[in-house]
């Protein structure tokens, strides 16, 4: 995928797919917002991975700079039901000072390690 320069993917819209998203950061950097109002910025090298999260990303390159980035989806078996459990979790996560991003990677790898789809 390419962004250019202040652009926002999806037309700055938050959006949800029902997918496991793991996205490599090939050039340039991007600001991941979600719905929770954490931002985190990535840049070239880096990577994240997210399943089913509200999200919209924007592209803050310095210096007119475009980004890209490569994106491997795989549908979410479970993807609504891991949704209502992620609101239900927010409370609890809010009150452990756990940051969305972070309970996202967690979670991803947790579900591996065990095997879960």
């Amino acid at each position: 995928m390419s962004l250019k320069l202040g652009a926002e993917k999806e037309g700055g819209i938050m959006h949800r797919t029902m997918t496991l998203d793991v996205l490599v950061i090939i050039e340039g950097e991007i600001e991941i917002h979600l719905d929770s109002g954490e931002k985190k910025v990535v840049k070239a090298g880096d990577s994240i991975a997210q399943r089913a999260a509200m999200h919209k990303w924007a592209n803050v390159t310095p210096n007119n700079g475009w980004a890209r980035w490569v994106v491997f989806m795989q549908a979410a078996a479970n993807a609504i039901h891991t949704y209502i459990e992620s609101v239900v979790k927010e409370e609890a996560r809010s009150l452990a000072g756990l940051s969305a991003l972070h309970y996202i990677r967690r979670e991803i790898y947790t579900d591996r390690l065990l095997g879960t789809p």
